[in-house]
């Protein structure tokens, strides 16, 4: 049981290290590249604008992956999909917790019954 916490941990770890290496390169590329040849109004709506969008769908995509291991294992939770949307660091952190107190709810009944018969 402790595998599938420690499994979700290295999972969402690597995901989310992923997404922000991801998001480094796309600012690295578009500074460098795109950028430097549009005028002052581009570049400052881009600028503004293009951040909130790709955070927007960094946190779809995780959301979307939270949202399959919360009905795959069975997890009675509100408001991580909720939290993942907004902020994907906080969702993640707290689909983990949802995740390693149910496996730890889990083994409690467990040793409940065996100590009962």
């Amino acid at each position: 049981m402790v595998h599938r916490s420690f499994r979700l941990i290295g999972k969402y770890a690597l995901l989310l290290s992923l997404l922000y290496g991801l998001e480094t390169l796309f600012w690295k590329f578009l500074y460098t590249g795109i950028l430097t040849f549009l005028d002052s109004f581009s570049t400052t709506v881009l600028s503004s604008a293009l951040p909130v969008a790709l955070s927007f769908v960094f946190n779809v995509i995780i959301m979307l992956v939270i949202n399959r291991d919360i009905r795959k294992l069975g997890i009675k939770t509100r408001y991580v999909i909720v939290s993942t949307l907004l902020f994907r660091q906080i969702g993640v952190c707290a689909f983990l917790l949802y995740a390693i107190y149910d496996e730890y709810e889990k083994m409690v009944r467990e040793k409940q019954t065996v100590n009962n018969v």
